[in-house]
C-alpha cells in the first residue's frame, strides 16, 4: 500500500546521513549523487517530488533539506557555495538561519518578488573568486542580509542582457573586494555608504542604472567608474533629495541621463 510522503518540514535528512553520505559521495536517500552543479531553491512541497517549488523558508548550511537539483527529484542541504544557486518557483521569503555564514558563488533570481533576510550571525559571505548575483529581467530581488568578506572577488551584478532589479538595504554591508555591475538595476535603499562595500563601483554597460530608492538624499563616498563604452549611457536615479557621487569617474566616451526626482 502507498503512502503519502512526508512534507519537507517534517521529513529532514540527519546530519549523521548527511555526512556519511557527503563522505562516501552519494546521498543514502535515494543512492543519487550528493554533489549538484546547480542547486535549486526548493523549502516547499514534498521531499524529492519532482517539482522545484520555492518559496518561503529558512537557509541554513547543514540541516535542512531545502535545495534540491534540476528535476527537483534529489533533495538535500545546502552544498553549492561554489556554484549556482538558483531561486524560481513561487516567490517567497528566505532567512539565513542565525549564526549561519551562507558562502556563494551565483545566486540566480529566476522568480520576481524573492527576498533574502539575514539573522543573528546569518550572513552572506563573498568568499569566492568571484560572486555574482544575476536577476531575471524584468524581475526584482532585495537583499536585507548583511554581506560579508570578499577581499578576493567582490560582488559582480547581471551580465550582459539580463537587466533585472536588485535593491540593496544594509547599511553595514562590510565586503571589500568592490563592486561591479553589469547591464543591470542596482538600487540602494538608504543613505549609508557602506551599502556597496568599502571598494570601488565599477559601472559597465549602456542600460545600466544605479541610484537610490528612497526620498531622501544619499551620498556614496566610494570610487564610482562608469563604462557605458562609445555611444552607450548609463542612468543614475535618485528620489527627491537627490544622489551624490563624491568620487566619480567616467572612463568612456559615453553620457551619464540622471532619472527620478532628484
Amino acid at each position: 500500500m502507498k503512502t503519502t510522503p512526508l512534507s519537507k518540514s517534517t521529513k529532514r535528512p540527519s546530519i549523521l546521513t548527511a555526512s556519511i553520505g557527503a563522505l562516501i559521495g552519494i546521498s543514502l536517500l535515494g543512492l543519487t549523487p550528493a554533489a549538484k552543479a546547480i542547486e535549486y531553491w526548493d523549502p516547499t512541497g514534498v521531499l524529492n517530488d519532482g517539482v522545484i517549488s520555492g518559496g518561503t523558508g529558512t537557509w541554513d548550511n547543514a540541516i535542512s533539506a531545502t535545495w534540491t537539483n534540476a528535476t527537483g527529484t534529489a533533495d538535500g542541504t545546502y552544498t553549492s557555495k561554489t556554484n549556482p544557486a538558483v531561486f524560481q518557483g513561487v516567490t517567497g521569503t528566505v532567512t539565513i538561519a542565525v549564526g549561519n555564514v551562507i558562502s556563494f558563488s551565483e545566486l540566480d533570481f529566476v522568480q520576481t518578488g524573492y527576498v533574502i533576510n539575514g539573522s543573528a550571525g546569518g550572513v552572506l559571505a563573498l568568499n569566492n573568486a568571484t560572486n555574482t548575483i544575476i536577476v531575471s529581467s524584468p524581475g526584482t530581488a532585495t537583499i536585507n542580509a548583511l554581506m560579508v568578506n570578499g577581499a578576493a572577488g567582490g560582488l559582480v551584478v547581471g551580465n550582459a542582457g539580463v537587466t533585472g532589479t536588485l535593491i540593496l538595504t544594509n547599511a553595514a554591508n562590510n565586503y571589500a573586494g568592490g563592486t561591479v555591475l553589469n547591464g543591470t538595476t542596482t538600487l540602494l535603499s538608504n543613505a549609508a555608504t557602506t551599502t556597496l562595500g568599502l571598494g570601488p563601483v565599477t559601472i559597465n554597460g549602456s542600460g545600466s542604472t544605479f541610484g537610490t530608492g528612497i526620498a531622501g538624499a544619499a551620498t556614496i563616498t566610494n570610487d564610482v567608474n562608469i563604462n557605458a563604452g562609445a555611444g552607450g549611457n548609463v542612468n543614475l536615479t535618485s528620489g527627491a533629495g537627490g544622489l551624490t557621487l563624491t568620487n566619480l569617474n567616467l572612463q568612456t566616451t559615453g553620457k551619464i541621463t540622471s532619472l527620478g526626482a532628484g
